[in-house]
């Protein structure tokens, strides 16, 4: 449901990879689109990187999540 996320973020320039807050979840659960192999293979589709935005933060600083 496109109107319960938030897009946060992009990998960057050229990637068309965002991230985005799913708030279908309590709490918010962090998304990235993972973009098929190629227009007529694999579909694009959100994969789950993190359960909560504390578990996403411990990921990008390194750490284990408590």
């Amino acid at each position: 449901d496109p109107a319960r996320c938030v897009l946060i973020a992009d990998l960057g320039t050229g990637t068309d990879q965002p991230l985005a807050l799913d708030y279908r979840c309590d709490p918010p659960r962090i998304l990235i689109l993972e973009r098929g192999a190629h227009p007529k293979g694999v579909e694009d589709r959100w994969r789950c990187l993190a359960q909560d935005f504390g578990e996403f933060y411990a990921q990008l600083v390194g750490e284990r999540p408590a």
